[in-house]
């Protein structure tokens, strides 16, 4: 999330308006905002502008500011501790946080203000669509959004609330705002490419391909995978991901291949990630009864598994047998 919104230039430089090019002069930094407001930074103050070009909170020095899809306003002022939310005309003041942070994604926008001496944070939805936001907050000492786009193609909005170094990582109802589901008390979690979450006691140890993650606890200790709605999770040794959602789960010195909840091969050892000649040549290998395994992602949507003597394409979860290992396959 942001929280520092109208950054400095490496160097001083002449400000252009788009629209217009009007030349505004030579400052130390500038921002626009999606809805025609724009920032101005000299000489560590901050003036902000609607898209007539007239200053808004002219009596004020400013420290920062944000304008978020909607028109709400995000100021603090300079020598003042907290931040302020104002709304779109200006005059009606919503809310202020001794730290503020804003999230702005895809279709969401959202200001969150920690309440000052609390472990709790105020937060407003403020996308383009939203005339009144609704006041809602959360207990936590800090608070991360992340958004993705899982390997089953669906949007997924996450809180991931910190306090005591422990974490609490929530799936989030985009309509209400709330938790729908979550995983309590972690103390180390990795993102995987397909949307699913790797949690351990312990910290792991990531290596990354092009398209493909392998996760591996420390040694005594074993890892939970969660799906990536948060609503299925096992136990195992490792994991290594494609961003389709194929995958290999060990469990002791052996590694099985999935795709999705199909188990497609077994018997799997010493799997590693390689890096070949060419850039899609990128993945993992190992063996099985004295025989090469191999796979690597060839599109978004497909992986080739090459099990001793069979070639399997591997489509979302889709498994297509290829016994001639000179020939590719498209699903249609």
């Amino acid at each position: 999330m942001e929280t520092k919104f109208v950054k400095p230039f490496s160097s001083p430089q002449m400000v252009i308006r788009r629209r217009t090019l009007e030349k505004l002069g030579v400052y130390d930094g500038a921002r626009v905002f999606n809805n025609g407001y724009y920032a101005l930074l000299k000489d560590g103050v901050v003036m902000l502008y609607n898209y007539r070009c007239q200053q808004l909170f002219e009596d004020w020095e400013l420290e920062d500011a944000w304008v978020a899809p909607n028109g709400y306003r995000l100021i603090k002022r300079k020598g003042e501790e907290m931040w302020m939310l104002y709304s779109s005309s200006g005059n009606k003041f919503y809310a202020s946080g001794e730290k503020a942070a804003v999230f702005n994604q895809g279709c969401y926008a959202l200001v969150f203000l920690k309440q000052k001496g609390k472990a709790e944070w105020l937060f407003y939805d403020v996308n383009k669509n939203s005339i009144l936001p609704k006041e809602q907050s959360v207990k936590t000492e800090e608070i991360e959004v992340r958004y993705d786009t899982t390997a089953l193609g669906a949007d997924r909005l996450m809180f991931i609330l910190t306090s005591g170094g422990k974490a609490i990582l929530q799936r989030i109802n985009a309509l209400f705002m709330e938790p729908v589901c979550q995983i309590p008390n972690v103390a180390f979690y990795e993102f995987l490419p397909d949307g699913s979450i790797v949690t351990s006691v312990l910290p792991m140890i990531r290596e990354e391909g092009k398209d493909v993650v392998k996760v591996m606890p420390q040694a005594c200790a074993s890892v939970q995978l969660y799906s990536p709605d948060l609503k299925s999770c096992c136990q195992a040794d490792g994991v290594v991901m494609f961003s389709s959602g194929m995958f290999f789960r060990c469990h002791g010195i052996e590694w099985f291949a999935f795709a999705g909840r199909y188990l497609v091969a077994r018997g799997i050892y010493d799997l590693r990630l390689y890096a070949g000649v060419k850039p899609y040549n990128i993945g993992v290998e190992g063996g099985t009864s004295g025989k090469p395994v191999m796979a690597y992602k060839c599109t978004a949507e497909k992986v080739m598994l090459e099990y001793a003597d069979k070639r399997y394409f591997i489509f979302n979860g889709t498994v297509v047998i290829h016994a001639d290992l000179s020939q590719d396959v498209f699903l249609i």
